[in-house]
């Protein structure tokens, strides 16, 4: 049970649930830019890009998670954030993510496919965000 002034916050893959806690407020990646998703707020759906999730408790985060894009529904006081992949910001790599981002940059410049160049850029777009994020992080 939620207490009158929290929200259950829940961030579920097809693996299984990533995080299950209450907070005071959440701050989620969304398209249209970074929404703040308080108690009592107003049913609604959203789509995420790839970013962090912030999870609060009173002033201060509990739980930080990169989500690589994905749905958020709030309703009732509970926050599903629905994606393919979560982790915590502290499992980014950044030497990873930069050696991921430049062979997703060369296996651009060799494509011609229209189909393939849009799924290679929007990894491209993720990758970029994962390298930008970890180097702030480690």
């Amino acid at each position: 049970m939620v207490s009158e002034n929290g929200l259950l916050v829940k961030i579920l893959t097809p693996l299984g649930a990533v995080l299950h806690e209450e907070a005071s407020m959440v701050i989620i990646p969304g398209v249209d830019g970074e929404a703040g998703i308080l108690p009592k707020h107003v049913s609604t759906i959203f789509r995420l890009d790839p970013g962090l999730v912030k999870v609060y408790s009173g002033d201060r985060i509990t739980n930080t998670n990169f989500v690589f894009g994905g749905f958020a529904k709030i309703h009732q006081d509970q926050l599903y954030i629905l994606v393919d992949k979560a982790c915590s910001i502290d499992d980014l790599n950044h030497d990873e993510a930069q050696k991921s981002l430049l062979a997703l940059e060369q296996e651009l410049l060799k494509t011609r496919d229209p189909d393939l160049i849009s799924f290679i850029d929007s990894k491209i777009r993720v990758a970029r965000k994962v390298v930008e994020l970890s180097k702030q992080v480690h």
